[in-house]
């Protein structure tokens, strides 16, 4: 935000300072070690030149668990094979809706694959020999007030072997959870997906749909904010500093320098990654990523369609191919979100152009409902407020693209 005349450093180092938010690893030590898990974080990831310019040369271990090989594991050191929805036993819900589901094996995992798991386990068990090798015994987790023993860490995951087996660890998950106990894995195989017991912020009605905030609306209980009803005015130093105590529109930043809104929508035949390469669903489309321009903007840059075109801002750039499409708006491009590094890209992609630009409201924290919580409050980066240029790409194509 510095070309803005904020100065997020100051209140990124105050947030910090105050501990409204977390900054990890603690003490600002260099993160070493990065563990993926059912991700292509790396291929998703905005700012992704600055990861791989900054987080990537700082790690000692790069690992990732997942049933492909994409993005991330192209840039990992160690690849562990997880089995595929169809090799194993696994609970499926997402904090979008208000059911949980469950994947089972039609066959055997496949060569060297395990569940996810056998593979925690495994790897509790290489941390168990290395710790006694190491005579690291047992030591205090000053964060979670625990005393932990890694010498002992595969009995401890598993209650004393309990939940060795993926199905009991499956059942322990339902029987432990508010929203699950009383749900067993055999109502699952019988009857499908099963509705949950509680949710957040409505009770759970058998026969009535779930609407949202009922404990609220109908039931007139306080609202979890400052002032226990729906609130749009935050009267915080930042909030006023940022002229933000309301809701309020500020122009895109760099609007004048780049023209062209950079738009990056989600796919109809792929979930972010998943099925991007698949080479069923390439055939409905060009076979490979493109970007989509308006014939009025692309007249305007000699561009044609299927031309090899450059997508560039300050923040990186990304060649791929040009689609004049008549439905685009002019003044805005349209990449669809995260193709894998390795497809008909010669360089970069969609997130290639898009920064990690943090907003300084985002870090306040530690005031009424605005409480850093993982996945749900916390600094992030801008999703709508990019701008770039498109122009044609004259350089080098390999007859293989």
């Amino acid at each position: 935000m510095a070309n803005v005349g904020i100065d997020t450093h100051k209140y990124l180092r105050e947030s910090i300072s105050t501990r409204q938010m977390p900054l990890l690893p603690a003490n600002g030590r260099d993160p070493k070690v990065f563990i993926c898990y059912r991700g292509n974080w790396l291929n998703q990831a905005k700012g992704q030149k600055y990861i791989l310019e900054n987080l990537w040369p700082k790690l000692e271990l790069i690992v990732t668990a997942n049933i492909r090989m994409d993005s991330q594991a192209l840039y990992s050191d160690i690849v562990l094979p997880s089995a595929h929805w169809y090799e194993k036993t696994d609970l499926n819900v997402t904090a979008e809706h208000s059911w949980v589901n469950m994947t089972e094996p039609a066959i055997d995992p496949m060569w060297e694959s395990k569940s996810d798991w056998q593979i925690f386990l495994e790897l509790s068990k290489r941390v168990e020999g290395a710790a006694k090798r190491k005579n690291f015994t047992k030591y205090n987790d000053e964060q979670f007030k625990w005393v932990r023993d890694l010498t002992n860490l595969w009995n401890d995951m598993t209650d004393g072997g309990k939940l060795a087996d993926d199905a009991a660890a499956a059942q322990f998950i339902l029987d432990s959870a508010p929203q699950t106990k009383g749900i067993t894995l055999q109502m699952i195989r019988e009857n499908g997906p099963q509705r949950f017991k509680t949710n957040w912020t409505s009770p759970m009605q058998e026969g009535v749909p779930y609407t949202p905030f009922k404990n609220f609306v109908v039931d007139k209980k306080p609202w979890p904010t400052l002032t226990g009803r729906q609130q749009f005015y935050i009267d915080h130093p930042v909030f006023f500093e940022m002229g933000e105590e309301l809701p309020t529109y500020k122009s895109p930043v760099n609007a004048d320098k780049y023209p062209l809104r950079f738009n990056s929508p989600h796919h109809r035949h792929s979930v972010h990654s998943t099925w991007k390469d698949n080479v069923l669903t390439l055939r409905l489309q060009r076979g490979g990523p493109t970007i989509d321009i308006s014939p009025a903007d692309a007249k305007v840059r000699g561009i044609k369609d299927n031309d090899w075109v450059e997508v560039w801002n300050d923040h990186g750039r990304c060649i791929v191919r040009a689609n004049v499409r008549k439905g685009e708006q002019a003044g805005r491009v349209s990449m669809w979100f995260a193709p894998e590094l390795y497809m008909d890209l010669i360089e970069g992609s969609s997130q290639s152009v898009v920064p990690v630009r943090i907003n300084p409201t985002h870090l306040v924290g530690n005031y009424a409902h605005l409480v850093f919580r993982p996945n749900y409050y916390g600094p992030a980066g801008t999703q709508r407020d990019a701008r770039v240029e498109v122009k044609r790409y004259t350089g080098t194509v390999s007859m293989g693209l």
